[in-house]
This record gives structure tokens, sequence and C-alpha cells, in this order.
């Protein structure tokens, strides 16, 4: 937040993408033209697309070949812990899940009920909540309700378990994903899905409660559902391909909806 005689800016700052990350890491830059590559591929019909992402593929493994990256080592230490650029330089993956840690604790404490309707004494109902959410496999809708379910009806109401829904996403620890169709009444009886805005943040959790297991694959698959969705949401700010960002709620549609220039894309 920057202020400027006496008005202020809010300013989102993003946690770093896998090809962010890449580049802090090892000095990676994708070959010359990937972005406009990609553009027009958003642009294309599914086909094009689809072969036009191909060779986009085909030319970043040569690169990661020629700096002797190894893509897929790299891709399981960037969804434990890479995050947040403070990482790169810790070599202990434990000190980060601390650190990490730290910081949520402050702002569950200190920070959101400051800025939010909810008293300090709701604290230890929002690390709660960001507990389940971290546990949940895999992503699935979420609403107030749930949430309220999750403690006795004197401790949460559902007014507060929305306020807690509310401040998690305010304070950009979860981001929701509405879902998408045409059918407004159907749509506003579906619950937005909740996806941390790292997976780094799930997996201290996780570390924080001695569930951290690197041999989970479930956890490494809704970890890779959120760092697609991080690449999607730092697109969305940063070009006009990508207006908004949807799930499908018919059974087994998509986890993601594009809406772009030429449609949606799922």
């Amino acid at each position: 937040v920057l202020f400027r005689s006496r008005r202020q800016i809010i300013e989102e700052v993003i946690p770093l993408t896998f090809r962010e990350y890449l580049q802090f890491k090892h000095g990676f830059f994708p070959p010359a033209g990937t972005a406009q590559k990609i553009r027009i591929a958003l642009n294309s019909p599914p086909e094009e697309m689809e072969h036009i992402l191909k060779n986009v593929y085909k030319g970043l493994l040569n690169v990661f070949t020629h700096k002797n990256i190894d893509i897929e080592k790299e891709l399981v230490e960037y969804l434990y812990v890479g995050g947040f650029p403070g990482s790169i330089r810790t070599k202990k993956r434990e000190h980060i899940f601390s650190w990490v840690d730290s910081v949520l604790s402050k702002i569950i404490i200190d920070d959101i009920p400051r800025y939010s309707q909810l008293s300090p004494q709701k604290s230890s109902a929002v690390m709660a909540t960001l507990r389940y959410f971290a546990e949940s496999i895999p992503a699935s809708p979420q609403s107030a309700n749930n949430i309220a379910s999750l403690f006795s009806s004197s401790e949460i109401s559902v007014p507060t378990a929305r306020n807690i829904l509310k401040s998690l996403t305010d304070s950009c620890i979860l981001c929701k994903l509405e879902p998408n169709g045409s059918n407004s009444i159907k749509i506003t009886k579906k619950s937005p899905i909740y996806y941390f805005t790292t997976p780094s943040l799930r997996y201290s959790l996780l570390w924080a409660v001695g569930k951290f297991d690197k041999f989970n694959i479930n956890y490494r698959g809704i970890a890779l559902e959120e760092a697609i969705f991080n690449i999607l949401l730092k697109s969305k700010v940063k070009c006009s391909e990508i207006s908004d960002i949807k799930y499908d709620y018919q059974k087994g549609g998509s986890d993601f909806v594009l809406k772009t220039p030429v449609g949606n894309l799922a």
C-alpha cells in the first residue's frame, strides 16, 4: 500500500510464478517471442492453439537442456517453497516453512482483527479454517455454511464464517474462484472454490501440523492446480487476453474456464 498526498494506492503483489522462480534461481529466460506466441495461441481456435503451445514447450525444453536445469526437480521444489523470492537463497526447507508459518500467524493475530470485522478472539478459528483448506483434497466448492459446520454453533455462526472467508481473501492468503455458466439461478446456488495464492502456503501449513509428506501425490496434484491458477491470475492482471477466470461447476467439468476475446477456453 502506497500513500501519496493523503491518498492510498493498493497494488496486489502476487507470489512468484514458476517462470519467475526459474528466472531468479537460474537466470532462465524463455526464448524470444514466447509470450507473443502464447498470446496468439489464446486468441486461436483450439486445434491451432494446441499446435502453437506444443511448439512453445519444445523450445522451452531446449533451453532447460542447455542450462542443465532438471525441470521436474525444480517444479517440485517450487511447489514446496518457491512462491517467495527469499526462499531461493535458503537451503533448508524447514527454515522457509517456519518463516511462512510465522508470517501467517502475524497476519491472523495482528492484521485481520485490525482490518476486518473479526475480533482477536476469532483468530484461532481463522487459523483452523486455513488448516482445513490446507488439508482438503481435492479443491471443492466451499460456502460459509460449510465453514461454520466445522465449529460448534455457539463458537462460529454463518455470518462469522462468511467474514472469515472474506478476511482470508482480502489478505490475499486465499483466492476465490467463482463458478461459470449461463444459468444465473444455478450459479447463485453454487459456492466458490478457494485456492491458496501459492502452493507454498499450503505446504507450510501442512508442515506446521506435522502433515507434510513429499510422497503424497494427492497434495502434489492440488499444488499443481494452485500453481496453474497463480499463472492464470497473474496473466489476467498483466494482459488483456484473459478477462476472467472461473471454474466449470458441471460434473467432470474443467478446473479453469478462461474468458478470452475469442470465447471461453477450458
